[in-house]
């Protein structure tokens, strides 16, 4: 009895660590898609169609990279891709002053 009570609530704290991270994956694919997307369109400067496309490539790709990773995976991909965003921003501010 109690070995099916103790299965239970590791079944329940599973779920809710499950519900945690699903939004912050979310999140997270929706960012780093859009960014991408408009990184793209920036660059090479093609419509509307084309923005949509990349960006829904870059979310569905994104989440089928991180369909078995917890939350400190995603977290460090997140970083990494701040850190990323940084150094482009980095680059277009002392490209333009030179």
């Amino acid at each position: 009895m109690d070995n099916s009570l103790s299965h239970g609530k590791k079944k329940r704290s599973f779920l809710k660590a499950r519900y945690i991270v699903f939004p912050f994956k979310v999140f997270s694919a929706l960012t780093i898609g859009l960014f991408i997307a408009l990184f793209f369109q920036a660059l090479l400067g093609y419509a509307y169609f084309s923005f949509m496309f990349i960006f829904l490539t870059v979310v569905f790709a994104f989440f089928t990279m991180v369909k078995k990773l917890k939350f400190l995976g995603v977290l460090l991909i997140d970083l990494l891709f701040v850190l990323m965003i940084i150094l482009a921003r980095l680059y277009i501010v002392l490209s333009n002053n030179g």
